[in-house]
């Protein structure tokens, strides 16, 4: 064995081509097919000494030589590369990366060629059998390997992300015009893309569907806790945007001008001057739903707890919570309207406003429950999924909505070609 250390080694990776899987359980796989690795090192420097016993005598010979233009090159079937793919989207732009985990050489053949070394006779196939030793290690040369099959995994990546770019530009799933939720990207070939939701944590991913046989060109996924944090929020924020006044509202424009009935339904008015406009500020404060397991969504049952604060000459009077159950027919995905079945409310008055008039917490709560559950039922979200557009020329029709035993909403799509 003689040590050699071998330095300033130069690479160069080739291939004939490149074979891309598609995209599954956020991993994607790739093969360089018919690869050859050159590995070339200019100068080898070999200063050393051998010892070796002969007939019980201790033998130690230094050994100077010098190895130019050795080159090296390693051929194989395929080398095969697992990588995990991570990234989110929003509105109109995608941020996608890669990582490899796994490399496999196949069985590579390694040969070393234009070995010539000085001062000593034969002493090249020694040097050429200590190279081979080491070079058959992956960890000699897998740092050229990550480098190069990093860039290739890089400009793949890049046509995903304008892919995936395309298929939500248009919003991909739109609530009375809010944006589009944050994505993960489960699949995608040259047929058709799988988006799983990924509504407020940007890292989370999806498996595929197990126990659901997808019978579609793909589907959406959606987590139902994370589409229903994602519907309160876009209510919330819909809703923290509007203000309305008395005067759209016709029992509340009524009350506003009449003493008599202020008396008996809403004594507080009457500090007030009669008439005077009342601003509404609506908030949702919190949402929920229930699904039946393992089926095909037809009807979605809301519990929510909303509220209305009541505004007169800019300050805040008093806050009118209401708690709610409302339902929805999905059957229908062109339009789901979601109708208030039940409302109560109560009142929690803002202590300013009582201090400052001496005014009675006394309100009519029939009035404020039939006037909150108008209000409610005129102005709730109505969800749109029927036509989503993945590309200028690609759009899909949602066929059907399954709610699995693992909590995860499947909206099922036929492309439209």
């Amino acid at each position: 064995m003689i040590p050699i250390s071998v330095n300033n080694v130069q690479y160069n990776l080739d291939w004939k081509n490149v074979s891309f899987n598609p995209i599954e359980n956020n991993n994607i796989q790739f093969a360089l097919v018919e690869p050859q690795l050159d590995i070339l090192v200019p100068k080898l420097e070999i200063d050393t000494y051998l010892v070796k016993e002969v007939n019980g005598v201790i033998l130690k010979v230094r050994v100077q030589s010098t190895c130019e233009n050795i080159r090296l090159v390693t051929t194989t079937d395929a080398i095969s590369v697992l990588a995990g793919i991570s990234g989110s989207a929003k509105s109109d732009h995608v941020n996608m990366s890669a990582n490899i985990t796994d490399v496999n050489l196949g069985k590579p053949k390694l040969s070393v060629q234009n070995l010539k070394c000085s001062n000593i006779a034969g002493f090249e196939d020694l040097v050429a059998d200590e190279i081979l030793q080491q070079f058959t290690q992956l960890d000699f040369y897998k740092p050229v390997l990550l480098s190069k099959m990093n860039e290739l995994l890089a400009g793949q990546v890049e046509k995903y992300a304008a892919k995936a770019e395309k298929a939500i530009k248009d919003q991909v799933m739109t609530v009375d015009g809010l944006s589009a939720p944050l994505f993960s990207l489960l699949q995608i070939n040259d047929q058709y893309i799988d988006i799983g939701f990924s509504l407020n944590n940007p890292d989370a991913t999806f498996s595929n569907v197990t126990n659901y046989k997808l019978n579609s060109d793909g589907a959406m996924v959606v987590d139902k806790s994370e589409l229903q944090d994602y519907i309160k929020q876009s209510l919330s924020a819909k809703l923290a945007k509007l203000s309305y006044s008395s005067k759209t509202i016709t029992e509340l424009d009524k009350l506003t001008r009449s003493r008599f009935k202020q008396f008996f339904v809403w004594p507080a008015l009457m500090k007030l001057p009669k008439g005077q406009e009342l601003i509404l500020r609506p908030m949702l404060e919190s949402l929920s739903f229930t699904l039946k397991p393992d089926s095909y969504v037809t009807n979605l049952n809301l519990t929510a707890t909303a509220g209305i604060w009541v505004m007169g000459r800019n300050e805040q009077m008093v806050y009118l919570r209401s708690n709610l159950t409302a339902g929805s027919n999905v059957a229908n995905a062109a339009q789901v309207k979601t109708t208030i079945q039940s409302l109560t409310s109560n009142a929690v008055w803002d202590q300013n406003f009582l201090k400052r008039y001496g005014a009675s917490k006394r309100i009519s709560t029939s009035i404020v429950d039939s006037t909150a559950e108008k209000f409610f039922n005129d102005n709730w979200a109505t969800a749109n999924l029927s036509v989503l557009k993945l590309t200028d020329t690609v759009s899909a029709s949602l066929k059907k909505i399954f709610y699995s035993k693992d909590n995860k909403l499947y909206f099922e799509l036929n492309l439209n070609n």
